[in-house]
């Protein structure tokens, strides 16, 4: 049997389970265990014990208690919040706990002011109980301080060091508070007053240290920050206090022979030589960042920190195979290594394969719900395959984890702006871009979204933001020229085309905007011209003979047409767009059984592929084999449950043929919520309202349609059907006889005459 670091807790367990005796002994005698390995710092065997305990005894409070403070000591703190609530279930006077719940609440006030009031409950409740409780008091202080209002912080502060002059947490913080409220004087007091009665040490230090930082004497404050790192020479906390102010207030060589000094002072602690490592990756250094991390692993070569940080590094330089290794490494000795999957997760994106990816990211996030990173990749990878929806649920998380996280707000902004929410897109892009202005992200949504709102100016200023930003980037400057397109400036859009190309002569979005500016002119033959350019300088052939074919299908030259898209398919059986485009070629020349064909030959291909199914579906409408239709379109949805076109064209169906209509207005309803805008979707809900006998909704939607879009006689005569059965007479008369005015044998004109004929 291979035993593991758990197997005496497991073996304990067993072994308690298989004994009949009371269970009050037993449960005892699980949390006694439990005690014990907590002692002994092995919490995850205690979280077991404890676990085992609560099984036998649900409400043994003292079990509850004690897996919380263990979860803590594994920094799983949200499983830590849910024992002391459960504690406090149990005995709701529980004063220890009170504290414990009112220090989380303390540091989540910066996400969430109102955890600073849930703070201060806390601690008042304990001081009814405990007036002398000087923990409590210091918790009441901080929440007020929270809260904003620092002269209560500063009373209550200061009656805590009228029960104990020299307590230090209370001093420092009246110090702070001090500072907060611009009295530096009795700031330096409070910090002096902490050293005199702690002088050995290193924290009354630090405090005066950054006191004397922020009142701009260096000399006093650089002697601090030395004293309390000689005070406490293995403390992370002085070592990088000690290193961030050499680094605001003399620049990187001095922060490096900070580093050094303390390697110097303290050469089997490694922590100094991390940090160096990690300047000089910062710095650009790579190749001496990668000597000192090699030099540590070398020593510790089990360490998982150094490993995960060697993988990272190797990722940014492009040496996989090294990075591969390290990463294998991590997963050989736990198969559950969050950072390892994360890490496996973007290497298989550098392999171009974003479903394995996909599985690791998630694997990542199975194990440590907390990694961040894992989530922010996760997203990217869906908004790069356009799965909006998919995309921001992970984003939401990343928000449930931390409310105020940039990247998280720039991708929602990101997402919002190419889902068509421009005003919600613009309005969180500003907040991300009020805190980072080149925030590329969020400049890409503002940008967007002011291009999808018409405002060009504003949207052109964003994309020359970006272009400056990132030079090398062809995205912005497509997008420059998009924008003078729209302003009818040709000549300056054709400009930002080229020089997008010259970055990347492959970018088919930019040779499909040239064809277009010389489409919508007629210009045709310049049009070919350029294809025939394009064909000589760019890889994709197959795209390029499409685009080809489109534009001989706009001269109707539907022989040279039919020609180029075989082409392409000769080049690339694969690529789905010739066929599209013979479907839609077939279709212009009125043969829908070969447009049909089409579809099935692309399904054959790919029985996954929307689109092909949704045009076959459309195809078989025209066709008015409605069965087929509607099956088509069912699979649309099965395919793409949230397809507003499949989803208002069925509902459209089922209220012609009269069936389904509960499910018809589900459907339109869906379209309509996708796309709220649409006048479209408006009329098909309305019309199934109609046929369900609901006349006010019916109006209501109808009415939006006319109001809305460009409408048809088909329009006027479903609203006056609805106003003459909702028993509006006078506005059925006059929106009938708009629809008969519009279009006097349109499909509904008789029965439009029939009714207002019954209306005189």
């Amino acid at each position: 049997m291979k035993f593991t670091k758990y197997t005496a807790a497991i073996l304990s367990t067993l072994l308690l389970l298989s004994c009949q005796g009371d269970p009050q002994v037993n449960r005892d005698e699980f949390f006694q265990s439990g005690e014990r390995y907590f002692k002994e710092e092995r919490y995850p065997e205690a979280v077991i014990q404890f676990r085992n305990a609560l099984q036998i005894d649900e409400k043994f409070v003292p079990a509850h208690l004690a897996l919380a403070k263990a979860y803590q000591n594994l920094n799983n703190h949200q499983q830590a919040v849910n024992e002391y609530r459960r504690v406090l279930e149990l005995d709701a006077n529980h004063l220890e706990t009170k504290l414990e719940l009112g220090k989380y609440h303390l540091q989540a006030g910066s996400g969430d002011p109102q955890h600073y009031s849930q703070a201060r409950q806390l601690a008042e409740e304990v001081l009814q109980a405990e007036p002398a409780n000087v923990e409590a008091r210091i918790l009441l202080g901080n929440a007020y301080a929270g809260l904003d209002d620092l002269d209560r912080s500063v009373i209550e502060l200061k009656k805590v060091l009228d029960q104990e002059p020299t307590n230090l947490i209370a001093t420092l913080n009246l110090g702070t508070f001090q500072l907060k409220l611009r009295d530096t004087q009795q700031a330096e007091k409070a910090f002096l007053d902490a050293l005199n009665e702690h002088p050995d040490s290193p924290r009354p230090h630090l405090a005066l240290a950054n006191f004397y930082a922020a009142t701009q004497d260096f000399k006093k404050a650089e002697s601090h920050f030395t004293r309390a790192f000689e005070l406490s020479p293995r403390s992370s906390t002085a070592l990088y206090a000690l290193i961030r102010f050499y680094w605001i207030t003399q620049g990187p060589d001095e922060a490096k022979k900070a580093f050094d000094r303390a390697i110097e002072a303290e050469p089997d602690w490694s922590e100094p030589r991390w940090g160096l490592a990690n300047l000089h990756v910062a710095l650009g250094a790579m190749d001496r960042g990668l000597e000192i991390l090699l030099s540590l692993l070398e020593q510790d070569p089990d360490n998982r920190m150094t490993q995960i940080r060697l993988a990272e590094i190797y990722l940014t330089l492009e040496r996989y195979e090294q990075a591969e290794g390290m990463i294998d490494s991590l997963l050989t000795k736990s198969k559950n290594d969050a950072e390892g999957h994360y890490l496996k997760g973007k290497l298989f994106l550098t392999r171009n394969d974003p479903d394995a990816a996909l599985k690791e990211f998630n694997k990542a996030i199975q194990s440590k719900q907390s990694l961040i990173p894992a989530y922010i990749e996760k997203a990217s990878l869906h908004l790069n395959r356009r799965e909006f929806t998919q995309a921001q649920e992970v984003l939401d998380e990343v928000l449930l984890l931390d409310k105020d996280h940039v990247g998280a707000r720039a991708g929602l902004a990101k997402i919002m702006a190419l889902t068509g929410q421009s005003e919600d897109a613009l309005q969180q892009a500003n907040s991300v871009l009020q805190n980072q202005p080149n925030n590329t992200d969020a400049l890409i949504a503002k940008g967007e979204a002011l291009l999808s709102l018409q405002r060009l100016d504003e949207s052109k200023e964003a994309f020359q933001n970006l272009t400056e930003l990132q030079p090398n980037n062809p995205f912005h400057l497509h997008r420059l020229g998009t924008i003078e397109a729209l302003k009818d400036n040709d000549s300056a859009a054709l400009e930002s085309f080229e020089k997008a190309l010259v970055l990347n002569p492959n970018l088919l979005e930019v040779m499909n905007d040239i064809l277009f500016l010389y489409i919508r002119k007629n210009r045709l033959q310049e049009a070919l011209n350029e294809v025939d350019r394009f064909l000589r300088e760019s890889s994709p052939q197959d795209a390029l003979h499409t685009f080809k074919g489109r534009i001989y299908m706009a001269e109707k030259d539907y022989d040279q047409a039919r020609t180029e898209f075989e082409k392409a398919l000769e080049i690339n059986p694969d690529n789905a767009q010739p066929y599209l485009f013979l479907g839609q070629l077939h279709l212009q020349e009125n043969r829908l059984e070969e447009a049909i064909r089409e579809m099935d030959k692309l399904i054959a291909q790919n029985s996954r592929f929307t689109p092909a199914f949704l045009l076959r579906a459309y195809y078989f409408e025209l066709k008015n084999d409605l069965p087929q239709a509607i099956n088509s379109y069912l699979k649309t949805l099965e395919l793409s449950p949230d397809h507003p076109i499949a989803a208002n064209n069925l509902a459209w169906l089922y209220c012609q043929n009269g069936q389904n209509l509960g499910q018809a207005v589900s459907l339109a309803s869906m379209a309509r919520k996708k796309d709220p805008n649409n006048p479209s979707y408006a009329d098909t809900l309305g019309w199934a309202y109609y046929k369900m006998a609901n006349y006010t909704l019916a109006v209501d939607q109808l009415l939006f349609s006319v109001n809305n879009g460009k409408p048809n006689a088909g329009n006027y005569f479903r609203l006056g059907m609805a106003y003459y059965h909702k028993g509006d007479t006078i506005l059925a008369k006059q929106t009938l006889r708009k629809a008969i005015a519009m279009e006097p044998s349109f499909p509904d004109a008789e029965e439009t005459r029939l009714t207002l004929a019954e209306l005189g």
